[in-house]
């Protein structure tokens, strides 16, 4: 069983280690890791599976490189089925499962970055048609993300949507001296109300949109604190954000945390502001935990959520909305029990890990035959 992999720290990434704890009886996995540089994915997944590092780099010579190095190793693992969640990891393992007549079951599990949509139609069509013929399944993780690949010459008869999981013994109870350290690493007093977001510090987890909304809220409130957990590319851009409005004390950029439930455990409100998601983990695990949630009103983020049920939506780059309904929550917090409620029922109905593996056990062996 190969996986085809950024590795970066993700939902993909949390989804491959799922699927690692998960299937272990079922499966052997080995992990093709496409990008030179190594992060904490690499760390985590490492722990649980070879690793095979594929480096590629981004050029067409370092594509042929990446084909001819994929193709070695693929003959010495001589995997059963490969499992590709990257359009590129999908190019560069297609000459030998071609050969070798391997079969492919491709993931979708985003809605597509910026750079994707920047390719040449063409190319993007040929690219997205060699996917179709060549995929024995295709796995998407939402409604949104299967309506557009149905759009990009994929077949209705080999899609398929598994939802994201989510663990809830893991999300049950806090350790309390977690809470206590992480409480005293960021000198949080009990009077403190916590807005936290938990995801990578990219362009598309839009984290201006928080800071802009902290300025708002901290000329109303300075007993709220907002809490970005995470680290990434954008976090000197943020920073800078947070020093231009004088947020120090304000807007804190926590970096990765191992600790993430005790951190959630402490987080009054989460909000998530992306432009783009394919199925947000952190926003599924905030509602294992009975949070609070906000987040940006775009697909995939407006399926889980239903305004004013289990959450609450904002407009994407409504810096005034977000900040007036954080204010709102506050002074109403405690008669939001429902929601609350309301928000771990939905894991509990459309999220839970065991129905997600049980899914992409059966897939695997059907295709496996």
């Amino acid at each position: 069983m190969i996986i085809g992999s950024l590795l970066r720290y993700g939902g993909t990434e949390k989804h491959f280690l799922q699927l690692l704890e998960g299937l272990k009886e079922d499966f052997e996995f080995s992990v093709y890791h496409l990008n030179p540089e190594r992060g904490k994915a690499y760390e985590l997944i490492s722990q649980y599976s070879k690793v095979i590092d594929l480096n590629f780099k981004g050029t067409f010579l370092g594509l042929f490189y990446s084909i001819i190095s994929a193709y070695k190793s693929l003959r010495k693992q001589g995997p059963d089925l490969i499992y590709s969640t990257t359009l590129i990891g999908l190019i560069l393992i297609l000459p030998y499962s071609v050969i070798f007549k391997v079969p492919i079951i491709s993931a979708r599990r985003s809605l597509y970055s910026s750079s994707i949509f920047t390719w040449n139609k063409i190319i993007k069509k040929l690219i997205f048609l060699i996917n179709n013929i060549s995929s024995k399944k295709i796995i998407g993780n939402s409604d949104a993300v299967g309506k557009l690949t149905l759009t990009e010459a994929f077949s209705k008869k080999k899609y398929l949507t598994i939802n994201n999981g989510v663990d809830l013994k893991k999300f049950k109870k806090a350790d309390e001296r977690g809470i206590d350290k992480f409480r005293e690493e960021f000198g949080i007093t009990s009077n403190d109300f916590i807005i936290g977001s938990v995801g990578n510090y990219r362009k598309v987890k839009n984290h201006g949109q928080i800071i802009e909304a902290a300025k708002i809220v901290s000329r109303a409130n300075n007993a709220i604190k907002f809490f970005i957990i995470g680290d990434g590319i954008e976090r000197n851009n943020l920073e800078r954000m947070i020093s231009q409005y004088g947020l120090e004390e304000s807007v804190i950029l926590t970096g990765y945390r191992s600790d993430l439930t005790e951190a959630l455990s402490i987080i009054d409100i989460f909000v998530m502001t992306s432009t783009s998601e394919g199925s947000p983990n952190a926003l599924i695990e905030a509602f294992a935990m009975k949070k609070l949630v906000i987040a940006t009103n775009v697909p995939s983020i407006n399926e889980i959520i239903k305004h004013q049920k289990n959450g609450f939506l904002v407009e994407l780059y409504d810096n005034d909305a977000l900040a007036n309904q954080i204010l709102r929550i506050y002074e109403d917090y405690d008669n939001m029990k429902m929601i609350k409620e309301e928000a771990f029922n939905t894991v509990l109905k459309d999220y839970d890990i065991e129905n997600n593996l049980v899914k992409f056990k059966n897939s695997f062996y059907e295709v496996i035959g």
